[in-house]
């Protein structure tokens, strides 16, 4: 009988002990899962080393652990409240497209406490857009958000270095006061109505300036037509004959005298010969 207990509580004795030690042995182990690496601290002290995604080893009770750290691009979106050049009030919605750089998540566990975003970039961002804004009139940051969008980038990359890629800054939205944006507005309409009319009067002096080509040419044609038939008389009756359509003429015209000397150009009319008779030949 007590041989009988005794085996029973060795039984259970050894199966409590493989529990334990099962139990331990799991402890060792943790995944880090896809997208993140694995910073291990181990009594405090950080390993110089991330642990890539999938199963890492651990010391267990509590002596090591294993914080993860997002290395996935992430978004965020804010809002910034700034000053323009002509001291409006300007607040800009922004985004900023960023991931930490693997390499680097070690250093930036140690040297930021928290969210490295909030700890490094989200400053910089407020710093670097009120730095940019500061150069531009309200209308101005209106009419160049992306110029304002590129060196806002820019002056976050210088500041933050490698440690985060900042992917990507956008301006989502600038909010001016409503008697700004009237104001922006109606100017606005306005040099539109003056785009427009110079448009139309620039028209009215192209047709113009093509009338005006036109009409030089035609003047000159004619001219030079005239002096033409001024220097060759011929001209004129070969185009009298070019045009002919084979009925006789009702005037004829009289041009030099018998003798070849000049004469005064006549037109005499034909009259019709009403007895069938052939007229007179004119010597």
């Amino acid at each position: 009988m007590a041989s009988n207990e005794a085996k029973s509580a060795a039984l259970v004795g050894t199966v409590v002990v493989l529990l334990v030690l099962g139990i331990l042995l799991m402890s060792c182990f943790t995944v880090v899962e896809p997208g993140h690496r694995g910073v291990r601290v181990t009594m405090g002290k950080v390993a110089p080393e991330a642990l890539a995604e999938g199963v890492a080893f651990k010391w267990p009770l509590g002596v090591s652990q294993i914080q993860e750290v997002n290395v996935q691009q992430q978004k965020v979106e804010n809002d910034a409240p700034c000053f323009s050049s002509d001291l409006q009030t300007v607040k800009l919605r922004y985004a900023v497209m960023y991931r930490l750089n693997p390499a680097k998540v070690v250093t930036l566990y140690q040297d930021y406490k928290g969210d490295p975003y909030e700890s490094l970039v989200s400053p910089r961002v407020q710093e670097a857009l009120k730095q940019v804004t500061a150069k531009y009139t309200a209308e101005a940051l209106v009419q160049k958000r992306e110029i304002v969008r590129e060196q806002t980038r820019e002056m976050i990359r210088n500041a933050i270095g490698d440690q985060i890629e900042v992917v990507d800054f956008n301006v989502i939205n600038i909010d001016l006061s409503d008697q700004l944006e009237q104001a922006i507005e109606g100017k606005m309409v306005q040099q539109q109505a003056a785009l427009k009319k110079e448009f139309e009067l620039n028209s009215e002096r192209k047709e113009a300036e093509i009338v005006a080509v036109k009409a030089e040419a035609e003047a000159k044609a004619v001219k030079i037509r005239g002096e033409a038939i001024a220097a060759n008389p011929a001209v004129m009756q070969f185009e009298i004959v070019k045009k002919w359509n084979g009925i006789s003429p009702q005037v004829v015209v009289l041009g030099q005298g018998a003798g070849g000397g000049s004469g005064a150009n006549v037109i005499l009319p034909i009259v019709p010969n009403l007895d069938n008779k052939q007229p007179a030949t004119a010597q």
